[in-house]
């Protein structure tokens, strides 16, 4: 059994709507992390380090989501290894005026 906190009226269909599409929300990027970034595979042990790579994931899950090119993260993600071009595209996103 789950309870949630909330301001809104107490409206059983309303509120459903709501608590799916925050979960919908959180699962879609906890799956990208998995599948794309393999989060779940890392050994990091040390507990500063892993937070601290989870936060460089997700940023780069962002500014690979973010950027124009069509297809999947997995191919973005490959073409910033291998492209310095590319690179330089996605961080010049994140700073338009230099």
């Amino acid at each position: 059994m789950h309870y949630y906190l909330s301001s809104l009226p107490p409206d059983a269909a309303k509120l459903g709507g709501h608590i799916r599409a925050h979960w919908a929300i959180e699962n879609q990027c906890h799956h990208v992390l998995d599948t794309t970034f393999r989060e779940d595979e890392s050994q990091m042990r040390d507990v500063p380090a892993a937070h601290n790579l989870s936060l460089m994931r997700k940023f780069a899950m962002k500014l690979l989501m973010d950027h124009s090119l069509k297809g999947s993260l997995r191919s973005k993600r490959q073409r910033a290894v291998l492209s310095p071009e590319f690179r330089s595209q996605l961080i010049q996103a994140l700073f338009p005026h230099f």
